[in-house]
Formats: structure tokens, sequence, C-alpha cells
């Protein structure tokens, strides 16, 4: 994680310090590291530990009731537990970016192509933040070690999005609609697209019509999304025009 001294960086369950010490040193010129601890002892000791370093403030309370403030850089071993509850807070956030530990499985969910299929979750995401799996953890890494693999996960938001703030909703329901909606793309494709439209889309975007629609990346699901929305603008009734009055 590339920390500059003037950022604002909040740690998620920072314990008695270990890595916060190492944050707060990178931020030591103009920065500040905001330690969120849900557990109130260790909050207490790790408030101790930094007590006169003006950089960090140890905040009791649970992250995700935690306001992230605009801008800032989120570092978190999270629970495995609360892997998708966090990252939903982090992504409704004004957050620039988050380097989360969390359980592989639920990395390649929220990462999807080209580490694993797309998802839901992943094809939700894409459009406003770029999402990475960084690398892969070793047991040995933890004490004590997980039962699970863990990777480091990356989400960085994008400036500009790939769609504008608003067209979320309208995305959400292409998504609701399609994906997961047929065996095959040619199934989905055919309840929005006429045959020749479907037959366009493949040929542009080298589809795979027999294939699932978990296999299509998400820059191609971009693509048929803004093809749906051409075809609404496109079919929408326009309204009659204006009989003019004489005399």
């Amino acid at each position: 994680m590339d920390i500059v001294p003037s950022d604002l960086v909040v740690e998620v369950g920072p314990g008695r310090g270990a890595l916060t010490e190492h944050l707060a040193a990178r931020v030591a010129r103009g920065g500040r590291v905001v330690a969120v601890e849900v557990d109130p002892d260790l909050a207490r000791a790790a408030r101790a530990r930094f007590e006169g370093v003006p950089s960090v403030e140890v905040v009791t309370g649970d992250f995700l009731r935690f306001e992230i403030p605009r801008g800032a850089r989120v570092v978190a071993n999270l629970p495995f537990g609360i892997t998708a509850a966090a990252l939903r807070h982090v992504t409704a956030s004004s957050a620039a970016d988050a380097h989360l530990i969390v359980q592989r499985e639920a990395a390649m969910k929220f990462a999807g192509s080209p580490w694993g299929a797309e998802s839901m979750a992943s094809l939700a995401l894409k459009p406003w933040w770029h999402i990475e799996v960084l690398r892969a953890l070793r047991p040995t890494d933890f004490d004590p070690p997980p039962a699970v693999d863990a990777v480091l996960l990356w989400l960085a938001r994008r400036d500009p999005p790939l769609l504008r703030d608003r067209e979320r909703e309208g995305y959400r329901r292409f998504l609701d609609g399609t994906v997961g909606r047929g065996r095959t793309l040619a199934d989905v494709l055919g309840r929005i697209f006429t045959r020749a439209q479907v037959e366009r889309l493949r040929r542009d975007l080298r589809l795979d019509l027999r294939g699932a629609p978990s296999d299509a990346s998400f820059d191609r699901w971009l693509a048929v999304y803004r093809a749906s929305r051409a075809l609404e603008r496109t079919s929408a009734p326009r309204s009659a025009p204006r009989r003019s009055r004489s005399g």
C-alpha cells in the first residue's frame, strides 16, 4: 500500500496497534490514522500506546457504523464473517480506496473476472470501483493461522466512474433482470434484443452465446447494458406533435 504523508487512513480492528505504528510513521507529516476498534479493552490499550502521537486517533466502536471520511484510505484485516457487510459499507462511502484482507472465496465473488466468474456483486460494483486481488496470503502470515485461504483485496474508486451515479438504479435493475436469468447468454439477450440485434452484439463483443451469463466479463456486460439503454431511448414513444391553431 503506497501511503503518502498527507493521507487519511482508516484502520479497522487495530488490536493493540502493531500495524497502526507502521501507518503512523508513513503519515507523520500532515496525515492522520483513525483506528476503529470494537473491543473496548483493546481500544484502551491502543489509545494508551499512542498517547502523545498527534497523527493517531483511536475510536471505540463498530466499523460498520463508523462514518468513513471522504477520501479516506481504508485498511483492514476483516473478520471473515463481516466481509460482505464491510464491503458494502466501504463502497457506499466516499472512501478513496481500501486494502482488505478477506477470505479467498469472498474475494473471488467481489473481484470477478479475471480471477473468477463474474457475479452480481462484482458486476454491480465495477462501474464505480476498480477491484483487484493483489496477492494470496500464507497461513503463516497470521497468528493463529486461519482454517481457510485469505487474500489481499484492493478496491479503488474510479474517477471518473464508468457510469453516472444517477444510473445506479437502472443498472441494478438491468442486472437483476439479466444475470442469472437464463442458462445461456443467448437466453438472456433474447429477452431484450431481437435476433438480429443479438447477432450484432455477438459479433461486436465476441460473445459466446452458448456460454453461461456469468462467463461474460464485466466490460461485455457494460457494453450490453449501454446497448439496452440505447434501445430504450430509440423505442421510447414520442409525444404527438401539437397542432397549430389558425386564425
